[in-house]
C-alpha cells in the first residue's frame, strides 16, 4: 500500500468486486464455461464444477446450481439464485441454425 491508502492490488480487487456485483445482478454468483471433446471429459469436468459450486452454495444455503448445454461439447455451470438451494438443474439452450 502507498501513502494514499490504496495500491494497484486494491484497484484490482475493486475491479473484481465490481465484476462480481454485475454478475450477481444477472442472477449468477459464479460461472464456469466448459468445453469438452469426449463424453468422459464432460462427465469429469461437469461433475467437478457442480461439486465445487455445491460446496460454495452450502455456505449461505441460498443458491443452487444450473448446468446449461450451449452447443456440442459446450456447457456453462452457474451458482445462481434462480435455482433453489439443494437443487441442480439442467437446461439445453442450443441455437437452431
Amino acid at each position: 500500500m502507498n501513502g494514499t491508502g490504496s495500491s494497484i492490488g486494491d484497484a484490482a480487487a475493486l475491479s473484481r468486486n465490481a465484476e462480481m456485483r454485475l454478475t450477481c445482478m444477472n442472477a449468477a454468483l459464479a460461472k464456469k464455461k466448459i468445453t469438452v471433446s469426449t463424453v468422459d471429459q464432460a462427465h469429469r469436468l461437469l461433475n467437478a464444477a457442480v461439486e465445487e459450486f455445491q460446496r460454495e452454495a452450502a455456505v449461505d444455503r441460498l443458491h443452487g446450481v444450473l448446468v446449461t448445454k450451449t452447443g456440442p461439447g459446450q456447457y456453462i455451470v452457474e451458482l445462481t439464485d434462480q435455482v433453489p438451494y439443494g437443487f441442480t438443474e439442467e437446461l439445453v439452450a442450443i441455437a437452431a441454425f
